[in-house]
């Protein structure tokens, strides 16, 4: 199977491998995620443990107060953040994506480094997230930073993860990634935008092309046209460009090409404030991600 070549692409940038990182086995996240009840049970006859379509646009908006003056690594955070407010505590605020990136500018060498997901989850577990009514867009080191520090929303041990390990099987990966979805969990990751369909559903095709990285988010997938051994179906992704990209502003990224790399650094986040709202636990049965699915 031919592999996906990464490189660095318009201040995108997808991180390395690190052990240090939390998956879904961790201890830390499988104590969180033990507070929420198990998935329903409408499994597929074929393949146990998972629905054929999981749509979860409902509770994601394209609303950039920002003014695109920020990477999409910070949008996408922001909008995951969003997500989990809108659907579990009825929480319909717009939180500052600029407000988030300059603090997470702090942490670049230089004015010019390409900040990862990694360090967005980082700055947003640790400073919380602005509501853009509070404030301005950034931080300039006046007085007013303690105020609008004071007025970030900070959820209590949230915890920021892979939903498999990385060492995984692709397969295993990709499998991962819609247990969390029907579990009603949003994705972000780095993807090759070259490999994102923008065609209708129906004429779902992929071909590569010169690599065009960006940060999206990965809201739903639909499994059709399955056939055993070469999975067909495909990711619903957005890289948050507006509702005038591709499909109303999402696109079909293949399974083939998620196997092929062209998905990666794929996290999600939770904390015990966003027990419910219809959040079910993503592992219930089928634990093992070592496992290829059948």
């Amino acid at each position: 199977m031919p592999q996906h070549h990464w490189q660095e692409v318009g201040g995108h940038l997808c991180d390395p491998v690190d052990p240090r990182d939390y998956d879904a086995q961790s201890s830390a996240v499988e104590a969180q995620l033990a507070l929420l009840p198990p998935r329903r049970n409408h499994w597929r006859t074929d393949q146990p443990g998972v629905a054929e379509q999981v749509d979860l646009r409902a509770f994601l908006g394209f609303s950039d107060p920002d003014g695109g003056r920020c990477s999409a690594a910070a949008l996408v955070v922001v909008a995951l953040f969003q997500y989990f407010q809108r659907r579990v505590r009825q929480v319909d605020e717009a939180y500052s994506a600029a407000f988030l990136q300059s603090i997470a500018d702090r942490y670049a060498a230089t004015p010019e480094e390409a900040i990862s997901l990694r360090t967005m989850f980082k700055v947003a577990a640790q400073y919380g997230l602005l509501p853009q009514r509070r404030g301005p867009d950034g931080l300039r080191n006046d007085p007013e930073e303690a105020f609008l520090y004071a007025s970030c929303e900070r959820p209590s041990q949230l915890v920021y993860f892979h939903p498999t390990a990385n060492d995984l099987d692709a397969w295993v990966r990709l499998h991962g990634v819609r247990l969390f979805l029907q579990a009603g969990f949003p994705l972000v990751a780095v993807a090759d935008l070259a490999r994102v369909e923008l065609r209708p559903r129906a004429e779902l095709r992929s071909s590569p092309a010169t690599s065009v990285l960006r940060s999206v988010v990965i809201a739903g997938y639909d499994d059709a046209g399955d056939e055993e051994g070469e999975p067909r179906g495909a990711l619903l992704v957005t890289p948050l460009l507006g509702i005038e990209w591709g499909h109303a502003g999402y696109g079909w990224m293949p399974y083939t090409a998620t196997l092929e790399g062209a998905l990666q650094d794929v996290w999600t986040m939770f904390c015990p404030e966003w027990v419910g709202g219809g959040l079910m636990h993503p592992l219930t049965m089928q634990h093992d991600f070592r496992a290829r699915p059948r």
